[in-house]
């Protein structure tokens, strides 16, 4: 009876000791793999590779400068597309013929055997996607049952803990990780982390409305999508996974430089803070990278900029100030004139933001009191001086306000003329009075 591999890989022999690294790096995954293309007497191809390809719920084919010129490999390739279990990848890049180029591979052109290159991630994520998509029983193709399930080494059947591992869904995430733009040498602060689904706003959602951290939505950064495989329980239900993320630093003294972080299928995961003290000024910049067991599934470069201990980041001290200034009013057309700021406390950087509004204001005072002038004889309108406080979201946090006065050269006219009033009236009374 026919074993069952979860892999199958074909190639050109003159490639098999490179092949042979990423036979052994897919069985520390748990995967068994068939690999072994050699004949013994009287076998045929369709015995035993034919029955093998047929029957392996994943198909890697490497393409080489070799194996592109081998019929029996590009006739693999073509039999694994139709069943739709075909893995591509390169060793060298080499044109493939059609229909064969319209299918993606991984390149691993670069690959020396480390468990973080790109390709080897990808190519990872490629075969968990098809062995979910593939069960155990799919594979077997009614050459194998359940009861000729084993252990072994190499073409080894799956063991009971892999048939499991083959029900695993694999899903998207990204990781999510901010830090701000600039931190005091020498004083503790903040990374915070979080692995979020693709469709959810993340750390820039909770920082948009959570103001109990120093960074701002516009300090995350996010890694590209990657996927993480969950496991099933005996009922079939998909359960959460522990994931590594490791940051270091050359840049920053780390506390504690690696956590343990839970994941769940249906949800993002929490926030995660790690306490970073930067070491010196200038440029600071930390790695993040996180792992499921050996392999490397995503990382990230953040960079920050280091500042003098005792200066506070620039954007800390930016208040906007919006204010009423006194206006002087020529006819009709009002010009908004020089007035110092109030004393304001201990409110640094504040600057005024003058608006015509205000100019209009006060030129409809004028108005309604009734006073004229013309450029020779002005007249004086002191609007009201209300200083709106906001902070730098541009929200008000409280205002001033100073009861506006009239003045000028046209006002005293106005008491002259009714002080005169008041003698003449006064004089009238006398002279009644005598009378």
């Amino acid at each position: 009876m026919l074993d069952v591999p979860d892999i199958f890989i074909s190639y050109a022999s003159k490639d098999r000791e490179r092949v042979r690294a990423l036979v052994e790096t897919f069985r520390t995954f748990g995967w068994s793999v068939w690999w072994d293309r050699e004949l013994k007497p009287g076998e045929t191809w369709d015995d035993v590779i034919g029955k093998a390809l047929g029957a392996a719920r994943c198909v890697v084919v490497v393409w080489s400068e070799h194996s592109v010129k081998s019929d029996w490999v590009k006739i693999e390739a073509e039999h694994a597309r139709q069943r739709e279990a075909l893995v591509p990848v390169y060793l060298e890049m080499v044109p493939l013929p059609a229909p064969l180029d319209r299918v993606h591979g991984a390149d691993l052109t670069g690959w020396t055997g480390e468990a973080w290159h790109q390709g080897l991630q990808q190519t990872v994520s490629a075969i968990r996607a098809k062995l979910a998509a593939r069960p155990v029983a799919a594979g077997v193709r009614g050459l194998a049952s359940a009861s000729s399930v084993r252990t072994g080494g190499p073409g080894a059947f799956a063991g009971a803990d892999q048939v499991a591992g083959a029900l695993a869904e694999a899903r998207s995430r990204v990781l999510d990780a901010a830090v701000s733009t600039e931190l005091p040498v020498d004083r503790n602060a903040d990374l915070i982390v979080m692995l979020r689904r693709e469709e959810s706003g993340g750390l820039r959602a909770i920082l948009s409305v959570d103001d109990s951290y120093s960074m701002r939505p516009e300090d995350v950064r996010t890694s590209e999508s990657f996927e993480i495989e969950f496991p099933r329980d005996e009922a079939g239900n998909l359960e959460r996974v522990i994931l590594t993320l490791k940051v270091h630093s050359s840049s920053f003294e780390i506390v504690p430089p690696e956590k343990r972080i839970a994941i769940s299928p249906e949800r993002d995961s929490a926030i995660y803070a790690f306490l970073i003290t930067p070491r010196h000024e200038g440029t600071l910049t930390l790695n993040l990278d996180l792992y499921q067991d050996t392999i490397c599934l995503a990382s990230r470069i953040l960079k920050s900029r280091g500042i003098a201990a005792g200066m506070e980041a620039a954007s800390s001290l930016k208040h906007v100030v919006s204010m009423t200034v006194p206006v002087k009013a020529r006819g009709r057309k009002a010009v908004a004139a020089d007035r110092p700021l109030r004393n304001l406390g201990s409110n640094e950087g504040i600057v005024a933001r003058p608006t015509l509004e205000h100019a209009r204001s006060s030129e409809k005072l004028a108005s309604n009191a009734g006073l004229s002038g013309s450029a020779s004889s002005p007249i004086g309108i002191d609007d009201s001086a209300r200083v709106r406080y906001h902070d730098w979201d541009g929200r008000m946090v409280g205002q001033d306000f100073r009861p506006p006065s009239v003045s000028g050269p046209g006002c005293s006219l106005l008491l002259v003329a009714l002080a005169g009033l008041a003698i003449i009236a006064l004089a009238v009374g006398m002279y009644l009075f005598l009378r």
